[in-house]
């Protein structure tokens, strides 16, 4: 092993060399930084970002200019798209007009058969005069034929009817009177109970006052209240025989034979007497021998306390059966022609209670 001086001359350790490796000339050189810059690594700014470069501006492009018009096709020309609409605008008008003729004929055919249906169909008029009289005049002229027959008809037919005005029911063709809003109060009623004659249910309770009236409660309360609660209407009591309401505006005159006159101021009377029947005696019996040849027609019935009663035909007279007597109840109206107070009648007639 070749040993060679481990230290140079400027005083470096040498490397000793293997014997059979033949060393390198150029010996490895080791770079060291220079002192100058020793120490800065720490000091480094960071790298300064500059900003990019913005796009160079948009420059306007120029529209293009629009292609100048084709010259208009000649005639024969239609292999194009203006060709073919040229020829379909053509169809369409004569299709138009095909369909106007066609709605104009149609029209013309539906007004005449409008008109031949009219006459053909036409409804006889029936001519009426003002004394209902009608007259029907029907001429029916036919004429078939059928192997060889041949048939005419003519019809003529005339009627003549006459209506008559209904007879009133009241004596002396005495007429209801009148009441306005139909409740079963005549006006001159409603004064007298004080109910409203524009105003069928004057309460509104539900019932309308000539029903109310009838059955003896007061039209004016809503709450169920008596007539004999009320200050227009009082109760005439004949001693030992019956008791019946009335109204307070009217008179009470008493006759000697126990009967008793009810006058109403507008001059109408309302009268209550006395017959004997024998107690075994039915009414209907008792009727038929006190009036043998009366022409009377009644019909039988209940008052509102349950007696039995007959009612004549006029309503105007009724009979109540009290044991062996019979209270006869007549309204009578010879100073007027009209019948004002038939409910009231009909009220007085429902509040008679028999007196022991």
């Amino acid at each position: 092993m070749i040993i060679k001086n481990m230290f140079d001359d400027a005083g470096q350790k040498k490397i000793e060399i293997p014997t059979g490796i033949k060393p390198v000339t150029d010996e490895s050189r080791i770079f060291s930084m220079p002192e100058k810059f020793r120490g800065l690594a720490a000091k480094v700014s960071p790298p300064v970002m500059k900003a990019a470069a913005l796009p160079p501006p948009l420059v306007p492009v120029k529209p293009l200019s629009p292609p100048l018009p084709s010259a208009p096709l000649g005639k024969g020309e239609g292999l194009g798209v203006r060709g073919g609409l040229r020829g379909k605008n053509k169809k369409l008008s004569k299709t138009s007009w095909a369909l106007i003729i066609a709605g104009a004929v149609l029209l013309v055919v539906l007004i005449g058969s409008g008109i031949y249906v009219y006459f053909v169909f036409k409804p006889v008029i029936v001519p009426v005069n003002n004394k209902n009289n009608v007259s029907v005049n029907v001429n029916k002229p036919a004429n078939q034929n059928t192997a060889n027959t041949n048939s005419s008809v003519n019809t003529n037919q005339s009627t003549n009817q006459q209506t008559n005005t209904p007879v009133s029911p009241f004596p002396n063709n005495s007429q209801s009177g009148r009441d306005t809003d139909s409740d079963g109060l005549t006006d001159a009623e409603e004064i007298l109970y004080k109910t409203s004659s524009k105003k069928p249910d004057t309460d509104s309770d539900g019932f309308l006052d000539g029903n109310e009236v009838f059955h003896g409660y007061d039209p004016n309360a809503p709450q169920p209240a008596r007539l004999s609660e009320t200050s227009f209407i009082k109760t005439y009591k004949k001693a030992g025989i019956y008791e019946t309401l009335y109204p307070e505006a009217w008179t009470v005159r008493e006759g000697a034979d126990e009967s008793v006159l009810f006058v109403v101021p507008s001059g109408e009377t309302i009268s209550v007497g006395f017959e004997s029947k024998d107690s075994g005696t039915t009414l209907a019996d008792w009727f038929s021998g006190a009036n043998p040849s009366s022409e009377v027609k009644i019909a039988e019935g209940k008052t509102k306390k349950g007696y039995a009663m007959l009612v004549a035909e006029d309503q105007m007279t009724v009979y109540v059966e009290a044991g062996n007597r019979v209270i006869i109840m007549s309204y009578q109206n010879t100073v007027k022609a009209t019948v004002d107070y038939l409910a009231t009648f009909e009220m007085m007639i429902n509040s008679l209670s028999l007196v022991q």
